[in-house]
């Protein structure tokens, strides 16, 4: 069983333990986060990737959502 982090708090505390742990493809967590306003999802992406604490990296034509630290191999 994977671990979830609590889904019915804060949509930014949420969408950033989900991505600090696992890096996920842009429909994964959209699917994931579905019960939140798809809109304040993105917001929400847009405001933790402007304050530095996630970052999306495109690999293979997919969006991925991670930690601004993650390092990924060509």
């Amino acid at each position: 069983m994977r671990f979830l982090p609590d889904l019915d708090g804060d949509v930014v505390d949420a969408v950033h333990s989900i991505v600090l742990r696992h890096p996920l493809r842009e429909d994964e967590l959209m699917r994931l986060l579905s019960h939140w306003v798809p809109g304040r999802v993105f917001a929400t992406l847009d405001e933790l990737t402007e304050k530095g604490q996630i970052q999306v990296v495109v690999r293979n034509g997919f969006r991925f959502w991670c930690g601004a630290d993650a390092q990924f191999r060509s």
